[in-house]
């Protein structure tokens, strides 16, 4: 794993719940959450399941500095010996901290002690690394890696030096040690992959078609079968889609209804091709056999960019068993290595609908985390709109817009932004809220209690008709009132701090109601930048 630069909060943070989560799943003894830490390194960096998980980690005291030994054979001829030497902080607040240095001195003398001289059976040494020393004598020609994970940043410069001039005395010209450092930055690309998967497929074109060359791009039209779509989006899943900024909108969107009728009615099935739009992949490379009609094409990197929407009802038409068997539909190949090309591509031609900003972010590192982190919370978030309609519950889905305006409105204080300027929160207000000091569980909090007053709203209405206008003050409001992310919500005492908040909402609105008579209107009221200031003022006095 090539290295990253330093760490950040949010790395920190994402890594913890991962780390709490996984805890569930084991039993480990003391010290709190260092051995589920490295079960999540092992389990995410190195594919083991849950049994190689148990056997690689030394468990329990006197591991002699070791904390791990994984023996992978699956090259028989010579296996390698991943010895772990493994640190987990529990300070939040020095998440930048340095890998400790004595902790690849420690290192130094473990390989000296138990790889280079078989002393092993030695009182001090627990059973399980005596087994597993064993093990390694046991082999005959083996490479080691020594592996140093910590939920911290990379050990200073000069020890690393110091580490790799005792590995290059120990290796002697050989190469039968190497070393790997995985740390803060490198763990939270494992729970949040920056890079997508690389998807490699082929699709076979049906009659004539047009191959044209232009400067660095390559273009190919022409029409595939749509049994072809179908076993290319059955094959590979949602991964073609990682670049389509367009979730899909099921069977619900009257568009969708119509492409899935299309494709499944058989009168109309003939003529698909000429009732859709298409499909535009891009690739990075593509080749097939020369030929002048019906090529097989090879795609290397290939992404759906536009027409997710037609390739997915194709394939539910596939999955009931209605799909077309004469159907045909238009495709463009699009090949290039030029990414910012590739990016304009994915922009323009997903232009038959509004594209959202959210979902032009949807592939940001930062929401891939936020992703991550929500899972390990029992929820889905949705960082591109609708990515889990379908397959998860409504109330287990969190909308990446609505997140972002409830944090918006409850931390940065801005409902009125919050309300009337949304397409800016992913624009020129999106490093405000989604930077690496965001905190996870703010960002969920603000979301919950917005699901909360909305809740609440439905039963106050009648009483205070501004709720559905003010909702994001409210939101607000109840910051000033004492609200935090450790307020029970559920407690008689919060609704009571809402009734106070409705109390001056409602005084503040009745006053201004009364200096503009038939002029008034909710809306236009909560648009005004000092409308949440006049109700903390009054909110404030009343308390």
């Amino acid at each position: 794993m090539s290295a990253k630069g330093k760490g950040s909060i949010l790395d920190y943070d994402l890594i913890e719940a991962h780390v709490q989560d996984i805890s569930k799943e084991f039993d480990f003894d003391e010290p709190k959450h260092a051995k589920e830490y490295l079960a999540l390194v092992l389990r995410h960096g190195f594919n083991l399941d849950d049994f190689d998980i148990q056997e690689t980690i030394i468990d329990g005291s006197n591991d002699c500095g070791i904390d791990g030994i994984y023996i992978d054979d699956s090259n028989e001829d010579e296996p390698v010996v991943h010895i772990f030497q493994s640190k987990h902080y529990l300070s939040r607040e020095k998440f930048d901290r340095n890998l400790e240095a004595d902790a690849l001195t420690k290192m130094e003398s473990a390989i000296d002690n138990f790889i280079l001289r078989p002393n092993f059976n030695q009182p001090y040494q627990n059973v399980r690394l005596n087994s597993k020393l064993q093990d390694i004598h046991a082999l005959r020609k083996q490479k080691y890696r020594i592996v140093f994970t910590s939920n911290s940043n990379h050990p200073i410069a000069s020890a690393k030096t110091r580490f790799a001039e005792y590995i290059a005395r120990v290796n002697n010209s050989q190469d039968y040690f190497d070393v790997e450092y995985i740390t803060l930055a490198e763990v939270a690309s494992l729970l949040a992959p920056e890079k997508r998967q690389v998807v490699n497929g082929e699709l076979e074109l049906t009659g004539e078609f047009i191959d044209w060359p232009k400067g660095s791009i390559r273009t190919i039209v022409g029409r595939a079968n749509v049994k072809e779509i179908a076993s290319l989006r059955e094959k590979h899943g949602d991964l073609i889609f990682d670049k389509n900024v367009r979730g899909y909108l099921s069977q619900r969107n009257s568009v969708n209804q119509e492409i899935y009728k299309s494709v499944s009615d058989d009168s109309l099935s003939p003529v698909f091709f000429f009732l859709n739009n298409g499909i535009t992949i891009i690739c990075k490379k593509l080749k097939y056999v020369p030929r002048e009609e019906s090529p097989l094409v090879q795609l290397e990197d290939l992404q759906i960019v536009n027409g997710g929407q037609t390739t997915n009802a194709i394939f539910d038409a596939y999955l009931k068993g209605t799909l077309g068997q004469s159907g045909y539909v238009l495709v463009r190949i699009v090949e290039t290595d030029d990414s910012s090309l590739l990016d304009r591509i994915t922009a323009s031609t997903n232009n038959q609908t509004i594209v959202r900003a959210r979902d032009l972010k949807s592939n940001d590192p930062i929401q891939k985390k936020i992703e991550s982190w929500f899972l390990t919370q029992g929820l889905y978030y949705e960082a591109r709109k609708n990515k889990f309609l379908g397959r998860q519950p409504a109330h287990l889905r969190v909308d990446a817009e609505k997140a972002a305006q409830t944090y918006f409105a409850f931390y940065k204080q801005s409902p009125a932004d919050a309300k009337n300027k949304k397409r800016l929160l992913f624009g020129t207000y999106y490093s405000e809220i989604f930077n690496d000091s965001l905190d996870f569980k703010a960002l969920k909090f603000s979301y919950r209690l917005y699901k909360k007053i909305f809740t609440l709203n439905k039963t106050y209405k009648e009483t205070y008709s501004f709720v559905n206008d003010g909702d994001l003050h409210i939101l607000a409001l109840l910051k000033c009132a004492g609200v935090n992310t450790n307020s029970d919500l559920d407690e008689p005492a919060f609704v009571a701090i809402y009734e106070k908040v409705l109390n001056a909402t409602k005084d503040v609105v009745d006053e201004e109601r009364l200096a503009l008579g038939d002029a008034y209107s909710h809306r236009a009221f909560f648009i005004k930048l000092d409308s949440l200031g006049r109700i903390e003022e009054t909110l404030l006095k009343k308390s």
